[in-house]
């Protein structure tokens, strides 16, 4: 195997890192180790768990490839989940919730279980989700604090600087954020990173 000259640690060490780093899907070793020794607390190299993540307030991204199993962990969150929740919809996966238009729609102080059925143009969508999570961004309600908050198709936005204001915020004022993508590799720095 290839050795990273800025890596030093012995054959088995290395090996068993470069396997995680692979798994996680993090593009640097910099990446994986920044996440284990600051934001995982070890916990990287657990498959995502509905217990897992929703043991605190941390927002988390699972990732993974198309089929991999992210709304399903997604879905079986929201079931363990007591309080009110939010899903940003980008495929038309979550149904058996209602939908509403925008985020002037979700009922936060009342509470419930809905969704925002992104529109099916991508560039429109693109920008009801920004919108989006800029208005979650700048809410500073203490009725946030019982949300969960579920980002569908995250990887689409992944330039959007609204959502990583959202990602990076989001301990603070709201009860948990699972922002779903294929790719990461945009958010590796700012939450812990989770395979489904």
């Amino acid at each position: 195997m290839p050795r990273n000259h800025l890596l030093w640690t012995p054959d088995p060490v290395y090996q068993r890192l470069a396997k995680l780093k692979g798994d996680l899907g993090y593009p640097s070793f910099g990446a994986l180790l920044n996440a284990l020794a600051l934001e995982h607390d070890g916990s990287a190299s657990q498959k995502g768990t509905p217990e897992l993540l929703l043991r605190d307030t941390r927002p988390f991204i699972v990732a993974g490839p198309s089929g991999s199993g992210k709304t399903t962990l997604a879905k079986a969150v929201l079931a363990k989940w007591e309080g009110p929740a939010l899903v940003f919809d980008v495929g038309n996966e979550y149904a058996e919730l209602p939908a509403v238009k925008d985020a002037r729609d979700v009922p936060f102080a009342r509470g419930g279980r809905v969704r925002i059925l992104a529109d099916p143009d991508a560039a429109y969508s693109e920008i009801q989700g920004s919108y989006l999570f800029r208005d979650l961004a700048r809410s500073r309600g203490p009725e946030l604090s019982k949300w969960l908050v579920i980002i569908e198709e995250a990887h689409r936005f992944a330039k959007d600087p609204n959502l990583k204001d959202l990602i990076l915020e989001s301990r603070k004022y709201l009860g948990k954020l699972l922002v779903l993508s294929a790719d990461s590799s945009a958010w590796d720095q700012l939450a812990p990173v989770v395979r489904p």
